[in-house]
């Protein structure tokens, strides 16, 4: 085979290189980060970390199924199917029939795993973001005038491109721009330190509807109101288009455009160390980061010495090992190494590092889900490989999870709940073996039935603490339980064995 194209592969030798300030690039490469027209994240990339813009650019993007863009493009997809949809037919059990075949409609668009069993889990992770818009909205009285509008005009003198998730005709007939935000990290809310990118989006896209489209919005963008949708969280936010907000936002977006002149005359793109540099694929050998101590916080920014970008001192940091040394891969870390730097027990990666700390609640938590899937799969007979582990390892996570989550709680390995709830999925895989050999139907009905008798449980444990010890009447509590028949009784689960018991008797 021969060597893999410059769009396929990680390595960066001989077209990037450190220097001081920054990360300079060949023509070639420069040629390929430099746009032609700005989007509002394209803007906020060049004024964050330019060397960062330019990695993220350069570099393939591995097919991530569960990554946090992956998950929130699929619910972007899903809320574009629904509102395409008549208004009176974009019910929830109409979006659930939508997720159904998601990945299968839109398998050249979307990540989705081909594991049927994380193929369920992905589906469950998407209606996981996607159920709160209902909380927000009714769908079905949303007068939709565009989804998905592709803009191509100019917006304050630069050439501009941008995509609005949804145009909306309001009563008094004004337009609408909607965009939904489907992470389940925290909301951003306007900062005079860090600015406001996502209302700056919305002002924007107002400004480009009214260029572009003047027809569906009309040619003043301050008639314009802009919403924000954080669907996860089940949190709306009106975004303020004003004069002055505006005249704001377009000054910044035209000295960006000035900034990527700079930027491809020199081909140098300044480094500028944040708290983001955790996810960064350079971050392992990124001059700027090692000065400030950071170090990846997210799988996708490990590996740092596969990109190959010469520099002096690029590879030397606190702890790491000198220039001309490789240093190892995540995998290649010894246990031993890893658990030298062991934290607090709340503390959930190491202090000195992004590594999961062994010592968290967190370390308990996924490694109690691992052997959990280990000895369900040992003691039905199945495979136990590595892939048959993790999907049930996952599959239990995304169970915790959505219970946690329907709970009132957020969700985390580190939670108090974690550890309460996987003792509820432990007495579930006792009462309600995992139907192992069976089609898809059957696993996903295991799933729903275990999902509720965890519920249960914890609605039932929640509700003792609030009753008290002894704050309840012994003998009504008795007569249940002397009740003839009690597993007949109706919304009940009978137990186990009780149809052969009577067939026997």
């Amino acid at each position: 085979m021969g060597e893999p194209s410059n769009e396929n592969r990680r390595s960066l030798a001989g077209r990037a290189a450190w220097v001081p300030g920054g990360l300079e690039l060949v023509p070639d490469a420069s040629a390929r980060v430099i746009r032609k027209r700005l989007s509002a994240s394209t803007a906020k990339a060049i004024r964050s970390c330019a060397a960062r813009w330019a990695l993220d650019t350069l570099l393939p993007r591995a097919e991530r199924p569960f990554g946090a863009a992956e998950l929130g493009t699929a619910t972007h997809q899903l809320f574009e199917d629904l509102y395409a949809r008549p208004a009176g037919e974009r019910s929830q059990e109409a979006a659930l029939a939508l997720l159904a075949d998601l990945d299968a409609r839109h398998g050249a668009t979307l990540t989705a795993p081909d594991d049927p069993i994380e193929l369920d889990a992905w589906r469950q992770e998407v209606w996981r973001r996607a159920t709160g818009l209902w909380s927000l909205e009714d769908p079905d009285a949303v007068e939709v005038l565009h989804r998905e509008i592709k803009l191509v005009t100019e917006v304050a003198g630069v050439p501009y491109v941008g995509y609005v998730d949804r145009l909306d005709r309001l009563g008094d007939g004004r337009a609408a721009v909607v965009d939904y935000k489907a992470g389940l990290g925290k909301i951003r809310e306007p900062s005079r330190r860090y600015g406001d990118d996502y209302g700056d989006q919305i002002r924007l896209y107002a400004a480009a509807v009214t260029s572009a489209r003047p027809e569906l919005a009309g040619d003043d963008p301050l008639r314009i109101s802009g919403r924000l949708l954080y669907v996860a969280h089940r949190h709306e936010r009106v975004v303020n288009i004003d004069a002055k907000a505006l005249d704001s936002t377009l000054s910044v977006f035209a000295s960006s455009w000035d900034r990527q002149a700079e930027l491809a005359e020199t081909r140098l793109f300044p480094t500028n160390p944040t708290a983001l540099c955790g996810w960064c694929p350079a971050v392992e050998v990124c001059p700027a980061a090692a000065a400030k101590q950071l170090g990846p916080r997210d799988p996708a920014a490990h590996g740092g010495a596969e990109l190959e970008i010469p520099g002096p001192g690029a590879s030397i940091r606190p702890g790491a090992p000198t220039s001309g040394e490789v240093p190892p891969t995540r995998e290649e870390r010894s246990v031993t190494q890893t658990l030298k730097c062991e934290g607090k027990a709340w503390e959930e990666v190491t202090p000195d590092s992004a590594d999961l700390n062994p010592n968290s609640y967190a370390a308990t938590a996924v490694f109690g889900l691992s052997a959990m899937a280990v000895e369900i799969l040992h003691g039905a007979g199945q495979p136990v490989t590595g892939q048959t582990v993790r999907a049930l390892a996952r599959t239990f996570a995304s169970l915790i999870a959505e219970v946690s989550a329907e709970l009132g709680y957020r969700p985390g390995y580190n939670s108090g709940l974690h550890t309460r709830l996987r003792g509820a999925l432990h007495t579930c895989l006792a009462t309600i073996p995992a139907p192992f050999g069976e089609d898809l139907d059957a696993w996903q009905a295991w799933r729903a039935s275990s999902r509720r008798r965890m519920l249960a449980i914890a609605k039932t444990a929640f509700g003792l603490w609030e009753t008290g010890v002894d704050d309840f009447d012994a003998d009504e509590t008795l007569a249940v339980l002397a009740t003839p028949r009690l597993a007949a009784v109706a919304g009940q689960d009978e137990p186990a064995g009780t149809n052969r018991r009577r067939a026997r008797g």
